[in-house]
C-alpha cells in the first residue's frame, strides 16, 4: 500500500508519495503491529549522567522480511518509579560504538548515518501516578519513523542504546523496560 499522493482540491497542490507500507496476502500492513519488549539488565546502582542503561539492545524480528518497516510507538518503563530523562538511539546496523551498561556513552561518527530518522528520541519518565501505580513511563506516539536494517547480512534487527540525562539508581536489575511498537 502507498500512502499518497494526496490531493488538495482547494489549493491545487499534488503531494508527492510519503511513503510504501508492504502488504501481506490479505492487503494488511506487515511488521510486529504488537510491541516488542526487549530484556533490558541494568545495575542496582547509580548511574551518572551520559551513562549507557543497559548496555547494546538487540531488538529482533522488527519490521517486515526485509527488515525495514515502521516505528509507531516507543517507550519506557521504570518499575522501581526512577524520575528520569531518558534518550533512545536506535541504529538500523550494528553500531561500531563501544555501548556498555553504566559507561559513558560516546557516539562514534561511523555510526550517524545508521541512527533511525529522529534518533535520538528523548523520553521524560515522571512521577508515578499514585500508590496504586508505583512505575514510572514516557512514550513517544503517533510516530511515522521508517527504518531498513543496513547490516551487511540483512535482518530484522535493529540496536538501541538508552543514555541517561540526569544520575538515577535503578531500584532492580529488571527496572528498565522499552517497548517498540511498529508497522
Amino acid at each position: 500500500m502507498t500512502i499518497g499522493p494526496f490531493w488538495s482540491p482547494g489549493a491545487g497542490l499534488l503531494l508527492q508519495t510519503v511513503a510504501t507500507v508492504p502488504l501481506d496476502a490479505n492487503g494488511n500492513p506487515t511488521g510486529n503491529n504488537v510491541p516488542v519488549a526487549p530484556t533490558i539488565t541494568v545495575q542496582n546502582a547509580s548511574y551518572a549522567v551520559g551513562n549507557d542503561m543497559g548496555g547494546l539492545i538487540t531488538v529482533a524480528n522488527l519490521g517486515s522480511a526485509g527488515g525495514s518497516g515502521f516505528i509507531t510507538a516507543l517507550a519506557v518503563r521504570s518499575k522501581g518509579a526512577s524520575a528520569n530523562q531518558i534518550y533512545a538511539y536506535g541504529f538500523s546496523k550494528l553500531p561500531t560504538s563501544t555501548i556498555t551498561d553504566k559507561a559513558a556513552f560516546v557516539l562514534n561518527a561511523a555510526d550517524l548515518p545508521y541512527l533511525i530518522g529522529g534518533a535520538p528520541f528523548l523520553l521524560i519518565l515522571g512521577n508515578a501516578p499514585g500508590a496504586w501505580d508505583t512505575a514510572t513511563y514516557a512514550q513517544l506516539q503517533n510516530q511515522t519513523v521508517q527504518f531498513t536494517n543496513q547490516d551487511t547480512t540483512p535482518s530484522k534487527n535493529t540496536y538501541w542504546a538508552l543514555v541517561t540525562a540526569n544520575t538515577v539508581t535503578p531500584a532492580s536489575t529488571s527496572d528498565l523496560n522499552l517497548y517498540i511498537d511498529t508497522l
